[in-house]
């Protein structure tokens, strides 16, 4: 096989997958080796969610309850999909919340209506 400017590999995948190589032409601004989506072609990269900060980039540790997406999911503190609260290991959402079927923290002591857990206390 001949290849010309290119390598074979990259012509094997190119084949197999029909995608382009990655050219990584995007801005990187605050160095943490994920760019922007200026620039970045073939779909080959995780797009830094915030280029002023170099500890915010696709698997950075991300802290519940600290307000910052710090790994561009989306959310604050890393989602745990659950199904029960045996799945929940991250001591800052032990919770799991069957509507959502993400890991949770517990609702603030006082939250709601009332003193106690039972429903309709002191109404009357």
């Amino acid at each position: 096989m001949a290849v010309v400017g290119g390598s074979a590999v990259s012509m094997t995948l190119m084949a197999c997958y029909g995608l382009p190589p990655c050219e990584d032409t995007g801005v990187d601004a605050d160095g943490d080796g994920f760019v922007t989506s200026v620039g970045a072609t073939g779909g080959c990269f995780e797009l830094d969610c915030n280029d002023d900060d170099a500890s915010i980039h696709p698997g950075a540790e991300d802290p519940f309850g600290d307000g910052i997406d710090s790994n561009c999911d989306g959310e604050d503190g890393v989602v745990t999909i659950c199904s029960a609260d045996t799945d929940c290991l991250d001591p800052g959402q032990p919770i799991c919340d069957l509507e959502t079927s993400r890991c949770a923290a517990p609702a603030a002591e006082g939250e709601g209506e009332g003193e106690g857990e039972g429903e309709g206390e002191g109404e009357g």
